[in-house]
């Protein structure tokens, strides 16, 4: 009997201490399960080779941030990324790494991609939506540092707290037809950084600029769209220099600040931009030295068309600055400068302006037809202006005040005066007398270009249009001013002389018939007028017809699915009208509500859950309307987390064995 009972005695033993391990094992289980799932709300800040979970949904790899980094010390080496199935490719110049179609939302913190340290191979980010990355300096969308061989092409890198795009120490880099909207700080980035190309991106928008660079060389910024910034592209300095880099071919219109801003820059070329409708100037440079400004096209601005303030030994070439405040305005302690072959007519105040400094060369201007004068100079010394044409100004032509030795002729040639009243009787086309500057600085052009025989061909001024204006489907009416005292016949021609039409006054409306002709684009007016010895002149302008309406898209993150969303999802409308006139205004409306027009993104927080008809078009500033675009949303309740009552289910699992393991050993307590 003693050894059955220490036998039977064993065995229950060994049956409760098995009990008791299955209840603390189900207990860890449950506690390790709840303390990863409030744990995993937080990104990865470690980046010591943890691995970003891979979902797929929507055509997007749904991913956590992570850092490639071929030192060993992110989340993965580029051998590495090339094993997950949202990275391709072995990282050299004919097969680069390629990240695609990845979405990742930072949660406000970090950077969504940090590439760093990598020189040694190609790679490409394509097709991926990173939003929400950190307000630090250091945090973007897509962050390179120390970093070459990259082509980032077709990402959106909106709605980031700081940059879309940011650039540390990294050079030889493409960032191409990305679209960088809404974000806290910059578009795109780059802090020390050259040799990089940045084309064909959009950004809309975002607090301060469009494109940065801070302290960088020979990068190339063409072609992109920079709208709704406060600066469109800034170049400035941060404990660097900043140098032979390339604006070109950009758009930047309604930036609150500057279209383009230059702040202590040298040998940068700025060319054929078009930096309308800004608040400030169209084209600032600030303590800018050696740089070019040429062909570019500054109108409507706030201030002036172009700005140079504490600039010197810079060229001011062949732009088109009309209805700005002053076209040109050299401004305080900027010497040295050349200002040549700009067309500077129907702005507010001046067409160029020169104040408190020396030494510039203003020459081979057309400075008609502004309010005040066509040129005005302020204590300034030693100028030289010559070979200008100033005519129609509302003041006078010109004004000189308080100023030493300015000349305005070069001893040979000096400027076109319409008021003139003197004569050629020599036909050498220089009047006989001077013509005497207005203002108290006693200056005067000893050799003003004249004409009063009928040797010289006409001269035509185009008054109206301006050139590069807009018009819709309705002729637009010219004004022209003709001097010639023995004129004969005026006519135009919009089709390059197929179909001539006389004028018989000098402001009339273009042929309907044939502007109906023409298509949405640039227009080609051709005036000639002769005079009875046959000498013919003319003169040419282009316009811009507009009868197309503009584009607008939608932009929102699904909660799920394709068109699901929850209460917190952002929508983000923008439009673009191409070639033609601008957008003027976005329209949208919920459903059958008023319609509203678009001024920031927006969310349905205000709605019950449901289907909804978002409707949204565009006009542009010559009236164009968009058909109506459509999409039909549905508003869903985020459900309650589905892992709180599987952790109850299981931890009540574990709590009923340990219950059942207590009670069988008072139990065999009572028994014994």
């Amino acid at each position: 009997m003693i050894l059955n009972y220490k036998h039977h005695h064993s065995k229950n033993k060994t049956l409760i201490f098995s009990l008791l391990s299955i209840y603390l094992f189900i207990t860890a289980l449950s506690l390790s399960y709840i303390i990863n799932k409030f744990d995993n709300t937080t990104p990865n800040k470690n980046f010591h080779k943890t691995k970003a979970n891979n979902f797929k949904s929507s055509g997007y790899w749904v991913l956590e941030p992570f850092l490639i980094n071929d030192d060993g010390l992110g989340n993965y080496t580029w051998q590495e990324a090339a094993l997950e199935p949202w990275c391709s490719g072995n990282g050299t110049l004919d097969n680069p790494y390629v990240i695609k179609n990845v979405l990742i939302n930072a949660r406000n913190a970090g950077s969504c991609i940090l590439i760093y340290n990598s020189t040694n191979v190609y790679f490409e980010i394509n097709n991926c939506t990173l939003y929400n990355s950190g307000p630090n300096i250091y945090d973007a969308g897509i962050k390179l540092e120390y970093t070459s061989n990259a082509t980032l092409i077709n990402n959106n890198c909106s709605s980031n707290k700081h940059s879309g795009i940011g650039f540390w120490m990294s050079d030889n880099n493409n960032i191409s037809s990305n679209n960088v909207n809404n974000n806290g700080v910059v578009g795109i980035g780059l802090w020390s950084s050259s040799y990089n190309n940045i084309s064909e991106n959009t950004a809309y928008y975002n607090t301060w600029e469009g494109i940065g660079l801070w302290n960088g060389h020979d990068n190339s910024f063409f072609n992109n769209t920079l709208n709704n910034n406060a600066y469109g592209v800034y170049l400035g300095t941060y404990y660097g220099t900043t140098y032979a880099n390339t604006i070109s071919g950009n758009i930047a219109k309604y930036n609150t600040y500057h279209g383009i801003c230059l702040w202590d820059n040298y040998y940068n070329i700025v060319s054929q931009n078009i930096a309308h409708n800004n608040s400030g100037s169209g084209i600032y440079c600030g303590y800018s030295y050696y740089n070019t400004l040429s062909g570019n096209l500054a109108n409507n601005n706030t201030s002036n068309g172009i700005y140079l303030y504490n600039s010197d030994w810079n060229k001011i070439l062949e732009n088109d600055v009309n209805t700005d405040f002053i076209g040109v305005s050299v401004g305080t302690n900027s010497d040295f400068n050349i200002i040549l072959g700009n067309t500077a007519t129907h702005n507010r105040q001046d067409g160029i302006g020169s104040f408190f400094n020396n030494n510039n060369n203003i020459f081979g201007n057309i400075a008609d037809i502004n309010n005040d004068h066509g040129i005005y100079v302020k204590a300034c010394n030693d100028t030289l202006i010559y070979n200008n044409s100033m005519m129609g100004n509302g003041l006078n032509n010109a004004n000189d005040d308080d100023g030493i030795n300015n000349q305005w002729d070069n001893g040979t040639i000096g400027n076109y005066w319409a008021d003139y009243g003197s004569v050629d009787a020599n036909d050498d086309g220089i009047g006989d007398d001077p013509y005497i500057i207005p203002g108290t600085s006693g200056s005067m052009d000893n050799y003003p270009i004249w004409e009063d025989g009928d040797d010289l061909i006409p001269k035509i001024t185009i008054n109206s249009p301006i050139a590069n204006q807009f018009f819709g489907s309705i002729a637009p009416t010219f004004n022209i001013i003709i001097v010639e005292n023995f004129l004969d016949t005026v006519w135009y021609t919009i089709d390059e002389g197929l179909t001539n039409h006389t004028c018989y006054g000098l402001s009339e409306t273009i042929n309907q018939s044939e502007w109906d002709k023409k298509e949405s684009g640039p227009v080609f007016i051709y005036f000639y007028a002769n005079d009875t010895t046959g000498n013919v002149g003319h003169a040419e302008l282009m316009i811009f017809k507009d009868i197309g309406a503009p584009s607008s898209s939608i932009f929102f993150i699904p909660y799920e699915g394709d068109n699901i969303v929850n209460k917190s999802t952002i929508f983000t409308l923008n439009a673009d009208d191409g070639m033609g006139s601008g957008v003027s205004v976005i329209m949208y409306k919920i459903n059958d509500s008023d319609w509203n027009y678009y001024e920031g993104s927006f969310n349905l927080s205000s709605y019950e859950y449901g289907d909804y008809l978002i409707s949204y078009q565009a006009i542009d500033e010559m009236g164009n309307i968009e058909e109506i675009k459509t999409i039909i949303v549905k508003l869903v309740k985020i459900p309650p987390s589905k892992y709180i009552p599987v952790v109850f289910i299981v931890t009540g699992v574990s709590l009923g064995i340990g219950i059942i393991g207590i009670a069988f050993i008072i139990l065999y307590k009572r028994r014994r």
